[in-house]
C-alpha cells in the first residue's frame, strides 16, 4: 500500500508539473492553475458562509461536512472567493465601529485588510466580486449618486465604472470571468444589467413579473449560459429564485425554486462543475443547495441566526 501511495502522489506531481508548464504557455492560467492544484493537492472544494447576526464567517465542504468557524469581524454583508490570490473579499455594514468597509483576508481569515471606508452613507458597499485573472475585485455602491460599480486592485484605490443612467440601484453584482462580463441585480429598478468591465451597459431585462419584482442578489453559471437571481423583500420566507440566459432574453425567464421552497434567499453561488447552485435563506438561518435542474433541495448548514454572504472555492485544497 505504502508503495502504491508513493506512485500515486508521484502521478500526481508529475501531472501538475505538466499543468503548471502549459501556464506558460497559454492564455487560461486561470483554469490551468486550478487543474494543477487539484491534480496535485486533490482536497475538497469549499463554500463559505457568513452569519450577519453575529459576524462569524465559516467554511465546509459542499456537503456541509467539515464545518469550521473560521473567525469573527463586523456585520458581513455580500462575500467572494479570489482562488488564485487565495482571498476572501467581503462588505461590511456599520458595526459597533459605524463603518463601511470592503475588506480582503487570507482564506483563512489571516491578515485582513481594508480597501475602502467610510462614516457616513455615501456609497455604501454592496455587492462583491472578485476578478480572479488581476488580484482585483469589483464592488458596487448601492447609494452612490449615479449607483456606480467600482474597480479596485488589492493594493491601490478604488476607480469608478461610468455606469449607465439606466441602472437605478446596484444592489448586487457578479463578474463571470469565462464571458468577461459584470452582471447588475437592480433591486429598486425591478431589472438585471449586464455591463461591459468599462462601465457601458450592454442589455437589460425587467423582472418585477417575478415573485415581488426584488432583485436581490445574482450568481452566473458563465459555463452553462444561466444567471441567477434572488427575489426577496422580507425574512418571511416569501421568496424565490429565478432563471434566465446570460443574454438576459426575456423569454428564458423562469422561476428556478418557487415561493415556499426558496425560503428568504438572499446570496447565490454557483458550482458549473458539481452542477450545483447554493444560496443563504436569512429566515431560517440556513444554507442551502439544489441541483441545477432545480431537485436535490438541501440544507447543508443551520443554526446561523442571519445567514447572508456565500462563496465558493472551486479550487480542491
Amino acid at each position: 500500500m505504502v508503495g502504491m501511495n508513493k506512485v500515486s502522489h508521484a502521478a500526481r506531481v508529475a501531472a501538475a508539473g505538466l499543468a503548471l508548464s502549459l501556464l506558460l504557455t497559454t492564455c487560461e492560467p486561470l483554469a490551468l492553475r486550478d487543474l494543477a492544484e487539484k491534480l496535485a493537492q486533490g482536497g475538497a472544494k469549499h463554500v463559505y458562509f457568513t452569519d450577519r447576526g453575529t459576524g462569524k464567517f465559516y467554511r465546509s465542504e459542499l456537503d456541509g461536512a467539515n464545518r469550521v468557524e473560521l473567525f469573527t469581524r463586523g456585520n458581513p454583508a455580500m462575500l467572494a472567493v479570489d482562488p488564485v490570490a487565495r482571498k476572501l473579499c467581503w462588505t461590511n455594514v456599520p458595526d459597533p465601529t459605524g463603518k463601511w468597509e470592503v475588506l480582503i483576508s487570507n482564506l483563512d481569515g489571516s491578515d485582513i485588510r481594508t480597501l475602502y471606508e467610510e462614516s457616513i452613507a455615501t456609497r455604501i458597499p454592496r455587492g462583491i466580486s472578485a476578478n480572479p485573472a488581476s488580484d482585483s475585485l469589483f464592488w458596487a455602491a448601492s447609494a452612490d449618486p449615479v449607483r456606480t460599480v467600482y474597480t479596485q486592485s488589492f493594493t491601490a484605490t478604488e476607480t469608478a465604472l461610468p455606469t449607465d443612467v439606466s441602472v437605478v440601484d446596484t444592489e448586487d453584482i457578479c463578474y463571470s470571468p469565462a464571458l468577461d462580463r459584470i452582471f447588475i441585480a437592480d433591486l429598486s429598478g425591478s431589472q438585471l444589467h449586464r455591463i461591459r468591465t468599462n462601465g457601458a451597459l450592454e442589455v437589460s431585462v425587467d423582472v418585477s413579473a417575478f415573485g415581488t419584482g426584488t432583485p436581490r442578489n445574482i450568481a452566473v453559471d458563465g459555463e452553462n449560459g444561466f444567471v441567477y437571481w434572488s427575489d426577496d423583500i422580507s425574512d418571511l420566507g416569501d421568496g424565490l429564485i429565478g432563471r434566465c440566459d446570460t443574454d438576459l432574453s426575456p423569454g428564458s425567464m423562469v422561476t428556478f425554486i418557487p415561493t415556499g421552497v426558496a425560503g428568504s434567499p438572499r446570496q447565490l453561488v454557483v458550482d458549473p462543475e458539481e452542477g450545483y447552485l447554493f444560496w443563504s435563506d436569512d429566515e431560517s438561518g440556513t444554507i442551502k443547495r439544489a441541483n441545477l435542474d432545480g431537485t436535490g433541495i438541501v440544507t447543508i448548514a443551520s443554526g446561523l441566526t442571519k445567514a447572508r454572504g456565500i462563496a465558493l472555492d472551486p479550487v480542491r485544497r
